[in-house]
């Protein structure tokens, strides 16, 4: 008769080693001021698809990429086509793309900001407290879906300065809604990259520096390791996603 082997009592499962980790895609963020070259970028990707709030993709023509535009002029239009999205990214997602860029979380917001007085039948009135708290949670489940989908993601904002009260200093972040979205962002991502443009005296073009990590006004991080690249293209990062 064969002998029960008996479970340790004390046992965790789902402990995983260090050489069994495999990542599976990368969810990034990419943010800068307007002209930083963050679409570009992003355009350089293998096969990418934009879900496109900013209508901004003549700047990146010269690359293959598949999109659709979201961009809507009235609070009216930006509301209906934020519901069209709803409807549309996870149909997206199902696509053989290689990679998925939202251009931008900036537009992005204000569009779910719309959606939410829409629906409440309050569109161009003062903005309450709890439609503020519905775009905010459109955009942090759109997070959370997203990256537990272990595909390639790109999401990019413009950035904006504002005044740290503990430290009274100011600061560049990215220009997205809400008080403490903007400041937990990083706490989602993989890779959190700030574009900067640096222009010296007598040059022809500005160069571009891409942080990622940390600068005495910024945050910025790399869980690839990755250092901080000038003028940086997908043919000079792709070796850190191996």
């Amino acid at each position: 008769m064969p002998t029960a082997v008996l479970k340790d009592p004390n046992a965790i499962d789902g402990i995983i080693k260090s050489k069994d980790l495999v990542r599976k895609g990368r969810f990034i963020h990419i943010y800068g001021v307007s002209g930083s070259r963050k679409t570009r970028l992003a355009a350089q990707w293998p096969n990418p698809f934009f879900f496109d709030f900013d209508d901004g993709l003549e700047s990146a023509k010269e690359f293959k990429w598949d999109a659709k535009c979201y961009a809507a002029p009235t609070e009216e239009d930006r509301a209906k086509s934020f519901a069209e999205f709803k409807k549309d990214w996870r149909k997206v997602f199902a696509m053989p793309y290689g990679t998925y860029v939202f251009d931008s979380l900036t537009t992005m917001g204000d569009a779910a900001l719309s959606y939410a007085q829409y629906i409440g039948g309050r569109l161009g009135q003062h903005r309450t407290q709890a439609e503020w708290g519905i775009a905010i949670e459109e955009l942090t489940d759109l997070f959370y879906d997203v990256k537990g989908m272990g595909k390639n993601v790109i999401t990019i904002s413009v950035e904006e300065l504002f005044k740290d009260e503990w430290v009274g200093k100011v600061r560049e972040r990215p220009m997205i809604i809400g008080r403490s979205l903007p400041q937990n962002m990083p706490l989602w991502y993989d890779e959190f990259w700030r574009m900067e443009v640096i222009t010296m005296p007598g040059d022809k073009e500005p160069d571009i520096v891409m942080h990622t990590s940390p600068g005495p006004t910024f945050v910025a991080k790399s869980r690839s390791n990755m250092p901080s690249i000038k003028n940086p293209t997908y043919e000079k990062i792709k070796g850190y996603f191996k």
